[in-house]
C-alpha cells in the first residue's frame, strides 16, 4: 500500500490536478470536454488527456467503457476519500 501524500508528491502538477478533479467526480467521463476542463481550472484538453495515460500506467485510474465513452475512477477508494477530504 502507497501513502497518499507521496502519490500526490511525485505526480506532476497536471496529473494531481486531474486526479483531484476525477476524485472530486467520482466517475468522471467527458474528462478532455471543455467543459469539465473549465470546472477544474484544468490547463488543456491536451493536458488531461496525457495525465490519463500517466495515472492510467501507473495503475492509479482506471476506466470503464460505457458505449462510446470511456467512465474513469480512482482505483484506490481510500485514495479517493482522502483526496476528496483535503482537496
Amino acid at each position: 500500500m502507497y501513502n497518499c501524500r507521496i502519490v500526490l508528491i511525485f505526480a506532476q502538477n497536471y496529473q494531481k490536478e486531474t486526479l483531484i478533479a476525477i476524485a472530486k467526480e467520482g466517475r468522471a467521463s467527458g474528462v478532455t470536454s471543455t467543459a469539465f476542463v473549465k470546472k477544474y481550472a484544468l490547463k488543456s484538453p491536451s493536458s488531461v488527456q496525457y495525465a490519463i495515460s500517466s495515472l492510467l500506467e501507473k495503475q492509479l485510474l482506471t476506466y470503464r467503457d460505457v458505449g462510446r465513452t470511456k467512465v474513469y475512477s480512482i482505483t484506490d477508494r481510500f485514495l479517493r476519500m482522502w483526496i476528496c477530504r483535503v482537496y
